[in-house]
C-alpha cells in the first residue's frame, strides 16, 4: 500500500472503532503526522486529507466500507468488526490486503505487499 493510502485507512477504522473524534493520524514509521478532517454519517464516511488536497469517501452497508482514494484515483474496501476492534480490507491500487487492530488511539495495520506492520495514532 501507498504509506499515504496506509494512514487515512489507519485514520478511518481509528475513528469507527474508537468513536473518537481526530484532525490528525500520525504515522510511527515515518513520524509525519497527517491533517485531516472528516464527516461520518449513517450511510458515508467522507475525509479529507489536508496534506494531498484530496478527498477519500464512500457508502457505509453494515460493517463494510466501500471507499474511493479521489487522490491516487482506486477504490479501497474496508471490513470493520467493531466487537473485537479489529479491521480487513482490499486496496485495489495496490492489489493487496490488509488487516489491523485498534486499541485506544493505537491503530496497527499489517500490510501483505510490505509484508509488515506499521502502527499509528490518532
Amino acid at each position: 500500500m501507498n504509506t499515504e493510502v496506509r494512514a487515512i485507512v489507519a485514520y478511518i477504522a481509528g475513528l469507527l472503532l474508537t468513536g473518537k473524534k481526530s484532525t490528525s493520524v500520525l504515522d510511527h514509521t515515518s513520524g509525519k503526522q497527517r491533517h485531516v478532517s472528516s464527516e461520518l454519517s449513517e450511510n458515508t464516511v467522507n475525509v479529507f486529507d489536508h496534506d494531498l488536497g484530496c478527498y477519500i469517501g464512500g457508502d457505509i452497508k453494515g460493517t463494510t466500507f466501500s471507499l474511493f482514494h479521489h487522490g491516487h484515483l482506486h477504490h479501497i474496501d474496508l471490513n470493520i468488526d467493531v466487537d473485537q476492534d479489529i479491521f480487513e480490507g482490499f486496496d485495489y491500487g495496490a492489489s493487496c490486503h490488509f488487516s489491523g487492530t485498534v486499541s485506544n488511539d493505537s491503530i496497527k495495520i499489517f500490510d501483505f505487499a510490505e509484508g509488515n506492520y506499521f502502527e499509528y495514532s490518532i
